[in-house]
């Protein structure tokens, strides 16, 4: 954090600093994950990359893709007892149409 508080990082005097605590692939690694990433948040406005306001997006749309799924299923289950119950009472009223005394 303290690398990136510095007017104009260079990336790769990172890396070697992160070296000796990453060990030099993981910090390779790193680096190459995360420069990307803060040339993203450096053009956004807000600050933030675009590839994680993408994932967050996609994140909020699956996430509408399953309550409405859940809202049909819930729906289906209702209409479902509904008729159940309709079915129940109309054969319910037959019987007792067939049951009672002629005269």
């Amino acid at each position: 954090f303290n690398q990136l508080e510095v007017k104009n990082p260079d990336s790769k005097m990172m890396q070697i600093n992160l070296t000796g605590f990453l060990n030099g692939k993981n910090a390779r690694e790193f680096m190459g994950e995360l420069w990307p990433l803060l040339l993203s948040a450096q053009e956004n406005i807000a600050g933030i990359p675009s590839a994680f306001l993408e994932l967050k997006k996609e994140e909020i749309k699956q996430r509408q893709i399953e309550q409405e799924k859940l809202a049909s299923m819930k729906k289906q289950d209702e209409d479902k007892d509904k008729r159940d119950k309709e079915e129940k009472e109309s054969s319910r009223e037959k019987r007792e149409r067939s049951r009672s005394p002629r005269r």
